[in-house]
């Protein structure tokens, strides 16, 4: 299995996986079919628990819609589903993100993804190396 613990940036920056947390992103779809709209609130909220949990904004890898057509004639709205696990995850850089007087950075992010981590989707692990770190990523002290 590949070391997803250290991923390398594509600036260079090696970020290391501090804490993940993992949920069913349909679980409290108790009735109804998931829609784009319901997808919206569903990440919305996602980003807002990990911005709680680790008290600063957090990126956001888009998670990738898939389009199911109604499977009766009685059914009138089209299914728009998302991946099945939301993933929430702070990860920490050894140096600062802009700030050189400070110590580390580190930057909270939510994906989706098909089956609980680990590992992490290749497709994932790809788009947070895309990601700019120092634009995004907050110093810290220690």
């Amino acid at each position: 299995m590949k070391n997803e613990v250290a991923i390398e940036l594509k600036c260079g920056t090696v970020i290391y996986l501090e804490a993940i947390c993992q949920s069913k992103t349909y679980a409290e779809l108790l009735e109804g079919r998931p829609t784009a709209k319901i997808n919206e609130v569903y990440i919305g909220r996602a980003l807002e628990r990990a911005e709680n949990q680790w008290n600063c904004a957090a990126a956001l890898i888009k998670p990738v819609e898939m389009v199911f057509e109604p499977e009766h004639a009685s059914s009138f709205r089209t299914q728009v589903r998302i991946p099945q696990i939301t993933c929430m995850a702070l990860y920490k850089s050894l140096a600062p993100a802009r700030d050189k007087t400070l110590f580390y950075s580190e930057l909270p992010i939510v994906w989706f993804q098909d089956d609980f981590a680990f590992p992490i989707e290749e497709s994932i692990i790809k788009d947070i190396s895309q990601l700019d770190w120092k634009k995004l990523a907050h110093d810290y002290d220690g």
